[in-house]
Parts: C-alpha cells; structure tokens; sequence
C-alpha cells in the first residue's frame, strides 16, 4: 500500500528545530523583497558621509534601513541586521576587478547590430548592486546572506543591451559568480550561452584547457562577439562557435565529447530553476562530464525553500489531492516533490537537514 503522502515522524525537539528553519526561510525571502525594492528604486540614493567616521559599510546599512522605514532599536530586528544584513554588505576594491584578464586585455567600443548595443556602462559611486552569489549556512538553519557591494569611485565595464535593457554584462557580479567554475574547468568544455565571451576568454588562458565549444542560438550576438571580442582572444583557436538551441545540442551531442559542461543562459536564479532541472535530469547520460551551472548556489536556495514548504504543508496533512493543480513554477515544482518524496520515511531533525542539504537537492534535481 502507497503512502498519499511522506512520513515525518519528529518528536517536539525535532518540530522545533524544524520550525527555526521556517522562521529563518521568511527571513531569507524577506530580506531578498527588501534587496530587491532597494535595488529597483534606491541604488543611487546613497550619499556618503566622509566626516562620518563609521565605515562605508555601517553607513550604508544606516541608510538601507532608513529607506526600507526598519527601525534599528526593535530588538528582533537587530539581530537581523547584526546576522543577515551587515555581514553581506561591502565596500569593493575596484583594483580587484580591474585587474582581471578580461578586464584588462579585451577592449569593448561601441558597437550597433539592430537591437543590440555593445557598450560600456558605468556604476556611480555608491550606486549599490548585487556583487555576488547569495552565501548559505547550513548550520545556522539555512540562514542565506545577500551580497551588497558598492565602489567608492567610478567603475566601467562592458555591457551588451538589447532595446536599451542590460541583456548582459561583465561586471562584478559575473567575475565573483563565475570563478569556481572557471578555476573547475579542464580538457574539453562545452559552454552553453556566449554573453560577452568572459568565461570562454577566462578559461582560455588556462592551459589544461583543450577547448571550448560554444552553443548560442542568437546569431546577432555571435556577430558582435566574432566581430569586436573573439579577435582579441590570446588563445582564440580554442574557440568553436555552434549557432544551436542549448535544449536541441544537449539531446544530440556526443556523450562522450566533453570532460566539462558550464551551463549559463539564464539572468537569476528564478529564471534559471526550470533550465536547471532539465539539465540536471541529463547529467547521467555523460560518461565522465563534469557539469557546473552558473548561480548553482542561489537556484539551490529556490529549490530548497520549496522543499521546506513542502515539508510544512505535509506536516499540516497535505496529500497527493493538494498537489494535481499547479498554478506557477514553484506549485509546479513543489509537486514533483510531494510525488517522487511521498513515499519517503524521515524520523528525525536529521534527517531532514540532510535532506535540505546542497548534496542531497543536487541529487533530487537529476530526478524531478
């Protein structure tokens, strides 16, 4: 006889770490709305103070708080300021990311084809901006900590629009989010999603690299990037360049072809989740291809938060009749959950970390 839905047998002491993780997850979402408004409205709003003699980093989080109307003496909320909100903020050192390879050697002019602008953009000093992956603890009950950053001077770097909207740039965010998977990379890659070529330029430069094969299917960016980028490559007869849909060349390729596979065609973390899990589905019909996904840290967050309302709704006695209609992704996603856990047995706080875990999401997005 099959379960309708999982079993949870957790004593009190378990139900109330559990419920410290719930409480920690509305924290996350909330601060990340927060971040978000901030960012939509008052990146620029930011004036520092050089008689202040509090460091950039206090001086900012006073004005996020003002401008988010939080009120700092609120005992609840000094923890959260004190645990989320300061520990991600940060005053960058432009010389950092001004030295990087790319950064250095490629130089983007302006340059027009239809919609698409290749350009350079620049940062106002102090003008805020999401410098980096979202930093999880495991041991403080998931607790998730936004990356804020900001220059004290000026800072330029290279953008592509598309009908004036940034569709992608090189900035700090793509340099801090991109390392791991370029210091990871070896032998063959295949690298779907071009952008402006900074993680094929970046993993060029690296000897262990044989080649890169590129998948793009917009041939308006490829022409840009042969055009004003791709001659400036110190190693550009390791490029290949294939105009494909990603969806259609990773049915198709040979399986055996590539020892690494860096998957980026997406802009955040929700947009990229669906794209994730399709690929992640596909990773064991490789032989010996290590796969790495941009923004893995943040798209496991998604994932893990709908686990754990998942886990809530059982609790509260949710079964297979609440999970047939799904109306959004995460409805969609939450459900395939409920079907491939229903007949799952968790007997302890334990078990459910692990569960939670990054290691164990992994390894449950190759099977939804």
């Amino acid at each position: 006889m099959y379960n309708i839905y999982m079993k949870l047998n957790l004593n009190t002491k378990d139900l109330n770490e559990f419920q410290k993780i719930l409480d920690t997850k509305d924290i996350n979402m909330s601060i990340a709305d927060l971040y978000l408004e901030y960012l939509e409205y008052y990146k620029n709003s930011f004036l520092y103070d050089k008689n202040n003699k509090t460091s950039f980093e206090e001086q900012f989080l006073k004005h996020f708080l003002h401008k988010m109307e939080i009120d700092p003496k609120n005992k609840e909320n000094k923890e959260i300021i004190e645990n989320y909100l300061l520990p991600g903020i940060k005053c960058l050192n432009e010389e950092k990311y001004l030295n990087n390879p790319y950064i250095k050697n490629i130089v983007i002019k302006d340059k027009r084809n239809a919609n698409l602008l290749l350009t350079n953009l620049t940062y106002k000093p102090f003008e805020a901006f999401s410098y980096n992956d979202i930093e999880v603890n495991e041991n403080a009950y998931y607790k998730e900590i936004s990356r804020i950053g900001f220059f004290k001077k000026p800072y330029t770097f290279p953008a592509l629009l598309e009908n004036n909207v940034i569709w992608m740039s090189i900035n700090p965010n793509e340099i801090e989010t991109m390392e791991k998977s370029i210091n990871e990379a070896k032998g063959n890659i295949l690298v779907f999603g071009l952008g402006l070529g900074y993680y094929q330029y970046m993993t060029s430069l690296k000897e262990e690299v044989k080649s890169i094969t590129i998948i793009e299917n917009n041939q308006k960016i490829i022409d840009i990037f042969n055009t004003c980028i791709l001659p400036q490559f110190t190693n550009k007869n390791k490029i290949k360049i294939i105009k494909d849909d990603a969806f259609n060349y990773i049915n198709k390729c040979d399986k055996n072809e590539f020892d690494f596979i860096f998957v980026d065609f997406w802009h955040n973390p929700n947009d990229g989740l669906e794209t994730y899990l399709y690929f992640k589905k596909l990773e064991n019909t490789f032989n010996n291809t290590i796969f790495s996904y941009w923004l893995e840290e943040g798209i496991l967050a998604l994932l893990r938060r709908s686990l754990i309302s998942l886990i809530e709704e059982e609790l509260d006695g949710s079964s297979d009749i609440d999970y047939k209609i799904q109306d959004t992704l995460f409805d969609k996603i939450i459900s395939k959950l409920h079907f491939f856990l229903k007949n799952s047995t968790f007997n302890s706080f334990i078990e459910i970390k692990k569960l939670l875990s990054d290691e164990s999401l992994k390894s449950l997005a190759t099977k939804l």
